[in-house]
């Protein structure tokens, strides 16, 4: 992920904005001069004389307003655009990348990175780049007039100010340092009250209120020491200017006094309001260097994500139009050093019926995400005597329907969660399949706060309707435990249903349940594969 390549994409945005900038800029930092003129020269001028710089000012007021005010405009626009951008990106990856990657992960530092650091990383970045213009800008537009109005004194005045930047450096240095610590500091907090939320059940009954509340005090007290810290050292930040503006005026008495008595007073009038310009350009060369380290802070996280969930792309990988066979030699799983399974050789074919028994935790469910590529494993698969590894990935999944044991429900409508954002069906298919599932209530709503309100088997009802909207369209459909807590009709319905669905595709069930396997045995030529000992 490259965010400079991404904004320097957008030549024609960056040039509207740069323009607004130039032209605001201008117009700005001409006005102490245009106040010098008048002090020194325009007290004798005619009416007429004065009405026309009147008017001529009036009209340099509303260019300089239209010019801040698109730049704004565009400069929003541009930056939410490429906020879209990246968190498309990141979301992309996130939903493509292996559940082994996802389980190595702090769920809260990811949740964070999605809904946080990408937004603020984003702004940092798109700050650091506009900030960089405008100080040039301001730079290049302050020495031209500051060169031109009295030279020795504009040397004297930038001297100040460059030792004035090196010496209030530091602070941003400490800022970015108190940045990181709060951020820290706010993600546990955050990690405790989403413990409270999804554990409630639990802490009801087994945790200690008065030690949860004593330990929530801990961290909260924490936070708010770094926070305070990062406040007040950026207030120092921010008010080092009243130095740097009082000194400034100092020094300009004593360049009038001591060395240049003849200096107008639209002069040193014209100067002072330069030097708090030079403040300005000081303070966003400060803001620059914040803004490169939270660069930095923010990036390293999300960057270090992309590179580990990234799945590498296989220039010459094959486009996989039908799973026929997929074929396991010598497949072996481990975890952390412990082996779950080893050298299982097994080979699926279409139109067949596969059901996987085991003892819990002999490894059913690691097959299954060995063959879905989102765990590693040591071995070979194919799919059609091709690899795993040379097969398309996306091409792949499109073949594929699965129903996990864990289901996720989005915060929405029942009917929202069976569609899962797809637009391509219609009421009747939706009804269709939400009938095959023995869903009656589309419409029942679904939010995060009631998670423990939907039952076991109103998600695996859910899930089932997801599966029969697209299992037309696959090849292979696997259901891992799917049929636990519905009873014994719903479960003889629904299996008749997906049978008569999968007759020309590969059907994989993992279920424990007697009432499953005498159903199939019963109604399918079936075929036991045993994982594990017996």
């Amino acid at each position: 992920m490259s965010i400079f390549k991404l904004i320097l994409s957008k030549k024609k945005e960056l040039f509207i904005i740069t323009f607004f900038m130039i032209v605001a800029q201008l117009l700005s930092q001409g006005i102490p001069t245009l106040i010098k003129f008048i002090s020194d020269s325009f007290i004798d001028s005619t009416p007429l004389i004065v009405l026309l710089v009147a008017g001529g000012l009036t009209a340099a007021g509303f260019v300089q307003y239209f010019s801040d005010y698109f730049a704004d405009k565009y400069y929003w626009k541009f930056t939410n655009g490429i906020g879209l951008e990246l968190l498309k990106e990141f979301l992309m990856i996130v939903m493509n990348c292996k559940t082994l990657h996802l389980s190595k992960m702090n769920p809260d530092e990811l949740s964070r990175m999605a809904t946080s650091d990408i937004q603020q990383l984003k702004e940092a970045v798109i700050k650091q780049y506009f900030i960089s213009i405008s100080t040039v800008i301001k730079v290049l537009t302050l020495l031209l007039f500051v060169l031109l109005l009295d030279y020795k004194l504009g040397l004297i005045t930038i001297i100040w100010y460059i030792l004035f930047y090196f010496v209030s450096k530091r602070l941003v240095d400490k800022i970015s340092k108190d940045r990181i610590n709060e951020r820290a500091d706010y993600t546990e907090v955050m990690a405790l009250a989403k413990d409270a939320v999804y554990g409630n059940f639990d802490l009801k009954y087994y945790a200690s209120y008065e030690g949860f509340l004593k330990h929530l005090e801990k961290i909260n007290k924490k936070y708010i020491s770094s926070h305070i810290s990062l406040m007040l050292t950026s207030s120092q930040s921010r008010y080092l200017k009243y130095i740097g503006n009082f000194t400034s005026i100092a020094i300009i008495i004593c360049y009038k006094t001591f060395i240049s008595p003849d200096v107008s007073t639209g002069t040193v009038l014209a100067m002072y309001m330069y030097s708090i310009n030079y403040s300005a350009v000081f303070n966003s060369i400060l803001t620059l260097r914040t803004y490169s380290k939270d660069v930095k802070a923010l990036k390293k996280p999300v960057e270090d994500f992309f590179k580990s969930a990234r799945e590498k792309e296989n220039a010459g990988s094959i486009i996989c139009e039908k799973i026929n066979n997929i074929n396991f030699k010598n497949v072996s799983v481990s975890y952390d050093d412990k082996n779950v399974f080893g050298n299982f050789n097994c080979e699926f074919t279409s139109h067949r019926v596969y059901l996987i028994n085991g003892k819990s935790g002999a490894g059913k469910t690691s097959l299954i995400n060995a063959l879905l590529g989102e765990i590693d494993y040591e071995g070979s698969i194919f799919f059609n005597d091709i690899q795993f590894e040379n097969i398309d990935k996306n091409s792949l999944k499109e073949k594929i329907g699965i129903i996990h044991q864990n289901i996720y429900l989005i915060g929405g409508t029942v009917k929202e969660n069976i569609l899962l954002f797809n637009e391509k069906f219609s009421d009747k298919d939706l009804e269709t399949a939400a009938k095959i599932a023995g869903i009656k209530d589309l419409t029942q709503h679904i939010g995060t706060s009631e998670i423990d309100k939907v039952s076991g088997g109103e998600r695996k009802r859910i899930a089932l309707a997801r599966l029969m909207l697209v299992i037309a369209e696959k090849d292979l459909i696997i259901l891992d435990e799917t049929f636990a807590n519905l009873d014994i009709n719903s479960i003889q319905s629904i299996l008749k249903e997906v049978l008569n669905k999968s007759k020309d595709k590969i059907l994989i069930i993992i279920s424990h349940d007697e009432a499953v396997q005498k159903f199939l045995s019963a109604n399918t030529d079936l075929t036991i594969v045993r994982i594990g000992s017996e």
